[in-house]
């Protein structure tokens, strides 16, 4: 039985110092992919224009009651760039890197089969250095919300 590794996080401030000049500006990207590729393209139609063909899936919304009201391209790239300038570093299990923003109110919800379960209140930026592959989508911030900088100790969130 091998040793589980733990996520470790970091506070905005400290975020910044451990990534500078490492993200990619958001505003400078096709965020849509429909000029760079499918796979943004595919990113952006799961998590923006809800094409309801995943089980399980996080949607960006005005009304988390309403699976309909997506966001539009402009606020999908605000979330981005508020994301890129002013989130928390996740080092996932997997060593992957992501950045996390607490909106503080919902800004989408958790589907399954289609059908609503809770409202989102945090946007997670994944792959954030590679601009043909940076895309954004709502999740909880319930499991991370009292989670401490590993730097400095401080709240994440």
């Amino acid at each position: 039985m091998g040793v589980k590794i733990m996520s470790s996080y970091y506070c905005p401030k400290c975020t910044r110092a451990l990534l500078k000049g490492k993200i990619v500006d958001p505003t400078l990207c096709n965020l849509s992919g429909s000029f760079s590729g499918d796979y943004l393209e595919k990113k952006y139609y799961k998590h923006v224009l809800n094409i309801g063909i995943y089980t399980v899936n996080s949607i960006f919304t005005h009304n988390d009651c309403d699976t309909n009201s997506t966001i539009s391209y402009k606020e999908y790239e605000n979330y981005c760039l508020l994301t890129s300038v002013s989130g928390s570093l996740e080092i996932d299990d997997h060593f992957r890197y992501n950045l996390l923003f607490y909106a503080i109110n919902p800004i989408g919800v958790l589907t399954v089969s289609g059908i609503p379960i809770s409202s989102l209140d945090c946007v997670k930026l994944v792959l954030f250095q590679q601009n043909n592959k940076i895309h954004a989508y709502p999740t909880s911030s319930i499991d991370i919300i009292s989670k401490q900088c590993a730097y400095c100790g401080n709240l994440i969130l």
